[in-house]
C-alpha cells in the first residue's frame, strides 16, 4: 500500500475513535498532535517551511483551548484552523485567506474526488482483473439507473404493499452513523495526504510579492510629474493631520492634569466607548492613507524624505493615542469592573499596535501593501486563537468580586458555569452583594450538578468541567 494511503487511513481511524459519538474536548489536542505528526511524515518537505509550522501551531493552540473550556465559538475557530492547516499543506507559502479557501474547498469533496481515480488505479493494479468490472463505469454513470430503479420499486410497493423488502436487518445490524463518521473522516482528511487546491489562485497569489519592485513602464516625464504631485499632496495632508492629532493628544494630557477640563455632558462610559471608536477609525484611515501614498514608485521617489518623516510621525502619534485609550479603559475597569467589552477593547488595542508596527516596517523597509495585509491577517488570526486560551468567565467573576468598586451581580450571574464556585462561596459567606439573587444562583448550581451527574467519556471532557466536578460534586 502507498505510504500516504497508510497515513491517511491511520488519521481516519484516529479521528473516528476520538470523535465518534463524542463532542470536542480532550480529543481535540490529541487528534491535532497526531495529525501534525502524520502530515509531517507524509510530506517531509513541509518540515522546513515556517508558514506550515505556524498553521500547525495555531490549530494545536486552538485544540488546547477547546480542551480547556469548550464553547460554540471555540469549536468554530478550531474547525477553521483545521481548514487553514489543510490549505497550508497544499500551498504552504500562500496568503492566509487563500489557505483557508483552499482548505475549505479541498476538505469538502475537492481533494477526495480527485483522489478517487488514483485509488481506482492502485486497487486495479493490486487485484489484477478480479474486480476490474467494478471500476468500468464512473459513479456518476450509475446514479441515474439506480435512482430510476429505486423510484419504480416504491411505485410498485405503493400499488401492492405486500411487494416489499424488509430493511430492518440493515437498520438493526449495521451502524450507519459509524459508517458515516468514517466516510466524513476519509473525505475531509484526504487533502492533507493528497494535497489539492485552486492552482490558478495560488499562482496569482505568488505573484504578489512582499517586497516592492520599481515600475519602469511609464513614459519619461509623466512619472516624475505624477510622483511629485502625490508627494506634495501627501506632505500637506500628513502635516495637517499631525498638527490636528497633536492638539487632540495635548488636550487629553491637560484633561488628566486639570480636573476642570474633564467636565463633559457625556458619561464616563460613553466617553470611553466613543474615544475607542474614534481611535479605531483614526488608525484604519491612517493605514489606508499610508497604503495609498506609499504604493509602487512613490517609495522610490528621490524627494520622499519629508513624506516619510511625516508618515512615521503620524504612526507614532496614533500609537500614543492608543496608549491614552488603553489608560482610559483601565480607569473604567477600576470603577465599573471587568466585562467582555473591556477585554475586547484591550484586544483591539493590541491589534492596533500590531497594525501600526507593520505599517512602520512597510515604510522603512519598502514593503508592499500585500506585506501589510498578510502580516496583519496573521496577527488577527493568532490573537483570536490565543484569546480562547483564557477562561474569561472565570477571570471576570474572580476580578469583579475581589477588585471592582461597583459590582454588577446581574451581569456576573449571566456568565458561563465557571462562575459558580465563586458565587457558591458568596452564598456560604452570606455576602450582602448577592441579596435577591440567592435563588437564581442556587438554581444554576442545581441545574449544573444535575446535567453533569454522570461523567462523560474522556474524549468529551474538558479541564474546566473536571475542575467544576471536583469542587461542586466530589467535595
Amino acid at each position: 500500500m502507498n505510504k500516504n494511503n497508510l497515513f491517511w487511513l491511520t488519521a481516519v481511524a484516529v479521528h473516528t475513535y476520538l470523535f465518534y459519538n463524542q463532542v470536542q474536548g480532550y480529543n481535540a489536542p490529541v487528534f491535532s498532535l497526531v495529525l501534525i505528526v502524520l502530515v509531517g511524515a507524509a510530506h517531509r518537505a513541509l518540515l522546513s517551511i515556517r508558514y506550515w509550522w505556524m498553521g500547525a501551531a495555531m490549530q494545536l493552540i486552538a485544540a488546547i483551548a477547546v480542551a480547556w473550556h469548550v464553547s460554540s465559538w471555540l469549536q468554530t475557530i478550531y474547525v477553521c484552523t483545521l481548514f487553514v492547516f489543510v490549505g497550508l499543506t497544499y500551498a504552504p507559502r500562500s496568503s492566509l485567506h487563500l489557505a483557508w479557501l483552499n482548505g475549505l474547498v479541498g476538505a469538502f469533496l475537492g481533494g477526495f474526488a480527485t483522489h478517487i481515480p488514483v485509488l481506482r488505479k492502485e486497487f486495479s493494479a493490486q487485484t489484477g482483473n478480479t474486480f476490474q468490472g467494478l471500476f468500468r463505469f464512473k459513479p456518476s454513470f450509475l446514479v441515474f439507473p439506480f435512482s430510476v430503479t429505486t423510484a419504480f420499486y416504491f411505485l410498485y410497493n405503493w400499488a401492492n404493499p405486500a411487494f416489499s423488502v424488509d430493511f430492518s436487518f440493515f437498520t438493526t445490524h449495521i451502524n450507519f452513523l459509524f459508517i458515516g463518521a468514517i466516510l466524513i473522516g476519509m473525505v475531509w482528511l484526504c487533502p492533507l495526504f493528497f494535497p489539492w487546491g485552486i492552482e490558478s489562485a495560488v499562482e496569482e497569489d505568488s505573484k504578489r510579492k512582499d517586497e516592492l519592485v520599481r515600475v519602469r513602464k511609464v513614459k519619461k516625464g509623466i512619472l516624475p510629474l505624477m510622483l511629485r504631485y502625490q508627494n506634495q499632496q501627501g506632505v500637506l495632508l500628513f502635516g495637517m493631520l499631525n498638527a490636528l492629532i497633536s492638539c487632540f493628544i495635548l488636550f487629553n494630557v491637560l484633561q488628566m492634569l486639570i480636573p476642570d477640563l474633564q467636565q463633559t455632558p457625556k458619561g464616563f462610559s460613553e466617553q470611553v466607548h466613543e474615544g475607542f471608536n474614534a481611535l479605531i477609525i483614526s488608525v484604519l484611515v491612517a493605514i489606508w492613507l499610508i497604503m495609498y501614498y506609499f504604493k509602487a514608485n512613490q517609495n522610490f521617489y528621490p524627494k520622499r524624505k519629508r513624506l516619510v518623516q511625516l508618515a512615521l510621525l503620524w504612526i507614532v502619534l496614533n500609537g500614543l493615542l492608543t496608549v491614552f485609550t488603553f489608560y482610559k479603559n483601565a480607569l473604567y475597569i477600576d470603577v465599573f469592573g471587568l466585562t467582555f467589552k473591556r477585554i475586547w477593547v484591550y484586544m483591539a488595542l493590541g491589534l492596533t499596535f500590531g497594525g501600526l508596527l507593520f505599517t512602520f516596517i512597510k515604510i522603512i523597509y519598502l514593503k508592499s501593501n500585500w506585506y501589510l495585509i498578510r502580516r496583519t491577517s496573521w496577527l488577527v488570526y493568532s490573537v483570536l486563537i490565543c484569546y480562547g486560551l483564557v477562561d474569561w468567565d472565570r477571570l471576570i467573576t474572580w476580578y469583579n468580586i475581589k477588585e471592582a468598586k461597583n459590582l454588577d451581580m446581574d451581569y456576573i450571574t449571566e456568565l458561563g458555569p465557571t462562575k459558580l464556585p465563586y458565587l457558591q462561596e458568596l452564598i456560604q459567606q452570606k455576602d450582602a452583594r448577592i441579596v435577591g439573587l440567592e435563588k437564581k444562583i442556587k438554581t444554576q448550581i442545581k441545574n449544573w450538578k444535575y446535567n453533569h451527574r454522570e461523567q462523560e467519556a474522556w474524549q468529551s471532557r474538558t479541564v474546566d468541567e473536571d475542575w467544576l466536578r471536583k469542587i461542586m460534586i466530589e467535595q
